[in-house]
């Protein structure tokens, strides 16, 4: 008995590891009910040695699409509008902030690919980020 739970731990340890997963990690967006029109979901990560501990879900959206996507998480999360700085497009100040029905804190954040390109429709892309913080800051 202890040897097939054993094998079985492996095989779930293993098939975590390869499809870069982790237990608990989700399309946090989606569970929240929030899909706006053309976010990819890209996969979600565990950041184990960084503190606070975090499960990191991973969007894109193209250029055209970002403003309807800022809107979005503005709105609904609190997300401060994005700005132009250096080489990109960023937060301007405070991320997005929401407890799910667990009452755990998620932080949103949004930024573009590096460029000095302001017309956000000329952009390749945008990435968007749901964190779940796993231990209180």
């Amino acid at each position: 008995m202890l040897l097939t739970l054993q094998i079985i731990h492996f095989f779930l340890t293993v098939s975590l590891v390869a499809n870069n997963t982790a237990a608990g990690c989700s399309d946090f967006l989606r569970d929240q009910g929030v899909r706006p029109a053309g976010l990819k979901f890209l996969g979600c990560k565990l950041f184990q040695s960084d503190h606070p501990r975090r499960l990191v879900a991973r969007y894109r959206i193209s250029g055209r699409g970002a403003k309807a996507v800022e809107n979005i998480l503005a709105s609904k999360f609190g997300m401060a509008r994005l700005v132009f700085r250096c080489c990109g497009w960023e937060r301007e100040k405070d991320y997005g902030r929401y407890r799910d029905t667990a009452g755990r804190t998620h932080l949103i954040d949004m930024f573009s690919d590096e460029t000095i390109e302001k017309d956000w429709k000329k952009i390749s892309g945008f990435t968007v980020t749901d964190e779940l913080l796993l231990d209180e800051i």
